[in-house]
């Protein structure tokens, strides 16, 4: 795999190999600064990004996140291939967010608001904005109730395959929920779990399976009744 590093605005970068680990260390960027990543012949493992500021974008879509993903700032937007046991940090806000798979305990985690999150699946991995627990939360006092998340999608995807497996999805507010294809299966509950759910749609493959608006407190979508640990739950 061939590799190209760009960015634009202020700031610079360097791109370290620490035993076939690649690295990315930022420097001197704001809010004007972004970074593409480029790729042929194959995706790009990359194990460590560091940010000490904010980001106007980092475009990565053929580039798999293996390992620590930290901008101490805010990020407009992102965009990478996979998420591989990898754990994403912004401590201010972040926008559109693009991500094919998150798997093997990915995390995703702002203290600020995210703008939106589309993925194709998730296994086994989160997604919190403004929570305050140090784990899943459970109650209302476990997110910054002024921290929302404008919308999360499962986009469309081979019929029959689950595309979200063992995942949460947090934050005090969701505005639009979109997921599809649900794997009910696990030892633990999973699902989305807020303070408050504007829209809320669960699909099938094309078959639209639950759509709820306002969700009320307590579990809203349990769709197999005691016998799945997924849940929607407003606390």
């Amino acid at each position: 795999t061939v590799a190209t590093f760009t960015m634009s605005g202020n700031g610079y970068g360097e791109v370290l190999n620490d035993d076939g680990h690649w690295q990315l260390r930022m420097s001197g960027t704001n809010a004007k600064s972004a970074v593409t990543i480029k790729t042929t012949n194959g995706l790009l493992d990359l194990y460590d990004v560091s940010v000490p500021s904010s980001l106007k974008g980092f475009a990565a879509p053929t580039t798999d996140l293996m390992g620590s993903f930290l901008v101490d700032g805010s990020l407009g937007t992102l965009s990478i291939a996979n998420m591989v046991g990898a754990t994403a940090v912004v401590r201010g806000t972040l926008g559109a967010t693009t991500i094919a798979n998150m798997q093997n305990n990915s995390v995703l985690m702002t203290n600020g608001n995210i703008a939106s999150v589309t993925v194709n699946s998730m296994s086994a991995s989160s997604i919190y904005a403004g929570v305050l627990s140090a784990g899943r939360p459970v109650a209302a006092g476990d997110f910054n109730p002024a921290v929302s998340i404008g919308s999360f999608t499962i986009k469309k995807g081979p019929v029959g395959l689950d595309t979200f497996v063992g995942s949460t999805v947090a934050a005090a507010s969701i505005k639009t929920v979109s997921i599809r294809n649900v794997n009910p299966a696990g030892v633990a509950e999973f699902g989305i779990i807020a303070r408050s759910v504007k829209s809320y749609t669960r699909f099938q493959d094309k078959l639209t399976q639950a759509k709820l608006s306002n969700l009320p407190f307590g579990v809203s979508d349990n769709f197999l009744g005691g016998a799945t640990n997924f849940m929607v739950r407003i606390v």
